[in-house]
């Protein structure tokens, strides 16, 4: 005969915890949690997946409250949740019951009583304490992104035309010496065999004037 698993003692504390969690969100009455009854932040780990199965069935106001709840326990009784706030799976679970407008009004309250810097989605709020705030600083932090890209791109196309211009500049050479590998490599590295040199000449003059122009019609791996 089979029996079922006993719950987790600590998943079951957790859980039994949740309906007072609710009453503490709709009544900020730190008293319907006793201090004995405290668990550590870490401790809702054991539930990090199973939010969805703990508030099966309810309605939206009450996952609602339950996040309230656990906006407030953090604020009140100092349990730090961290980086792995419960509060990002319900907020997620929230946000698909309900339209957009509402789950926007509700994140800015969250972050409004939040001493949490990764809720309500669970990603860096950067200290935001309203929706409004937060978006100026993710758009701030994107146009700091793009400003960087910018710069780095900058100094690629600078350190690719400092390469071409120095290959350009030692292409005569390699062609009065005849070394077709040299010259391969260096029009590969972008070298430009018109361009006129202090001489007067261009590579390609210099090419035709050997006979061996044709070298300069390479591809990317120096072949002819």
């Amino acid at each position: 005969m089979n029996h079922p698993l006993k719950p987790d003692p600590m998943e079951q504390r957790i859980i039994d915890l949740v309906p007072l969690l609710v009453e503490l969100g709709r009544t900020t009455d730190r008293s319907v949690i006793g201090d004995a009854q405290l668990p550590n932040s870490w401790d809702f780990g054991v539930l990090w997946k199973q939010w969805d199965r703990v508030v099966d069935g309810w309605e939206a106001a009450q996952v609602a409250d339950l996040i309230k709840g656990l906006t407030y326990f953090e604020r009140m009784f100092d349990r730090q949740f961290g980086s792995v706030p419960p509060v990002a799976n319900l907020f997620r679970i929230y946000a698909s019951m309900v339209d957009s407008n509402e789950r926007d009004r509700f994140a800015d309250w969250v972050l409004r009583n939040t001493v949490n810097d990764y809720t309500p989605y669970g990603t860096s709020n950067h200290g935001a304490r309203s929706l409004e705030e937060l978006d100026r600083k993710e758009d701030a932090r994107f146009a700091r992104k793009q400003a960087t890209a910018a710069r780095e791109q900058a100094r690629f196309e600078d350190a690719r035309s400092q390469k071409s211009m120095q290959a350009t500049e030692r292409l005569p050479n390699a062609l009065r010496r005849r070394d077709a590998k040299a010259v391969a490599a260096l029009i590969a590295k972008g070298a430009d065999a018109d361009a006129v040199g202090p001489s007067g000449q261009s590579a390609r003059a210099v090419a035709r004037d050997l006979g061996i122009e044709a070298w300069l019609a390479v591809d990317a791996t120096g072949n002819q």
